[in-house]
């Protein structure tokens, strides 16, 4: 498959800053995050911590690894691996009937439950990535209003992507609006 430079560039950066701000939260807040990582009841409980910052690393390192020509598609393919995993977490607490722990997706004051919505933002954020990995650059040269159109699109994406994170945490607030 063959994607323009203008749009691998744009949706990388996007991808590098959704991945890499994750990983930042995790290893500001590990207690925090710690405590989400144990919520999930998928490993020994105590373990949530050192999993926690070892997740935020991996995320902090991919995010830079994507915006490195050499390490591109390292990047993007551990990106997509944790996006999976992060989908397998939330499906398996879905399973259980557990919506109602955090979803650790934020800013530690950004608390979400577990929804079905975050399983198709993680499926759009797993194909994304996967995508890009696999994707052919149409080779053509990049010019300044490329360069423009790469800043703006990749604004409009991360965004969306806030927006889209900002509804799904504060829908229970909008449920009471109707």
């Amino acid at each position: 498959m063959t994607i323009d430079p203008v749009v691998a560039v744009a949706l990388s950066l996007v991808l590098a800053g959704v991945i890499a701000s994750a990983g930042l939260h995790k290893l500001r807040a590990p207690l925090h995050y710690g405590a989400v990582v144990d919520a999930y009841r998928l490993l020994p409980q105590g373990a949530g911590r050192v999993a926690a910052v070892a997740i935020g690393a991996l995320e902090l390192l991919a995010g830079l690894a994507i915006l490195l020509p050499a390490a591109h598609r390292s990047g993007l393919l551990v990106a997509a691996a944790l996006f999976a995993l992060y989908f397998a977490a939330i499906a398996i607490n879905l399973g259980r009937g557990r919506r109602d722990i955090d979803c650790g997706c934020g800013a530690p004051a950004q608390r979400q439950g577990l929804s079905a919505a975050l399983l198709a933002r993680n499926a759009v954020l797993i194909a994304a990535a996967l995508g890009l990995a696999f994707a052919q650059p149409a080779s053509r040269a990049l010019g300044w209003f490329d360069a423009v159109v790469v800043l703006g699109a990749a604004l409009a994406l991360a965004l969306i992507y806030l927006s889209i994170g900002l509804l799904l945490s504060n829908k229970e607030l909008l449920a009471h609006l109707k």
